[in-house]
């Protein structure tokens, strides 16, 4: 595994209670990463949990969120916490920034993400850019129109991502191979298709 060619780095970002490190755990296939219920916060330092696949080398970070309980100086070290951590690749980091689909989406939470690519301080972290959106099978929400009209400040991380998205299911546990599946055939398009990282 020396080629960095054969190395990606899945980083999953998002505020408190959007479902990251269930996302995490569907790309892992067993449950690695503590889940909280509800909004409280359960993790409250990154994590790291290697995966093999084929002939990659996967790094899954599950990361808390920055803007919780936390000044400017510590939120800085947190996400520089967080690029030490990435294996040594080819590639930009896949970035996936998780939004519930049940709870709309503010202007503090896009405040969120940009305070992270300041501090990241390097294209990188928007190269591989997707939303990740979660609690995608929640009862009496239609998931198919949240994505077709998504509010105003969701729109402009679209924008930013241009417009990569993927959609995570949380009751039904048998489609998580399919989705990690999908969202490992759309890291390796879409990393290979950005220039390296940083």
């Amino acid at each position: 595994m020396s080629n960095k060619k054969n190395r990606f780095n899945i980083l999953i970002v998002g505020n408190v209670g959007s479902g990251k490190s269930t996302v995490g755990n569907t790309l892992l296939g067993e449950e690695k990463f503590p889940v909280g219920r509800g909004m409280s916060m359960t993790t409250t330092d990154h994590q790291c949990h290697d995966l093999y696949l084929r002939d990659m080398m996967i790094r899954v970070i599950d990361t808390p969120d920055i803007t919780v309980n936390k000044s400017e100086s510590d939120q800085r070290e947190e996400v520089r916490k967080w690029k030490r951590s990435l294996l040594k690749s080819f590639y930009s980091p896949f970035v996936l920034v998780t939004v519930r689909c049940d709870v709309s989406y503010t202007e503090e939470n896009f405040s969120m993400y940009q305070k992270i690519k300041k501090y990241w301080g390097c294209p990188s972290l928007s190269k591989a850019l997707n939303v990740a959106y979660t609690f995608g099978d929640c009862q009496g929400h239609n998931i198919h129109e949240y994505v077709r009209n998504p509010p105003s400040e969701l729109k402009k991380l679209l924008e930013k991502a241009k417009n990569r998205h993927l959609v995570f299911t949380n009751k039904d546990h048998s489609s998580r191979p399919v989705q990690a599946e999908y969202c490992f055939s759309r890291m390796e398009e879409c990393c290979q298709s950005c220039s390296c990282c940083c």
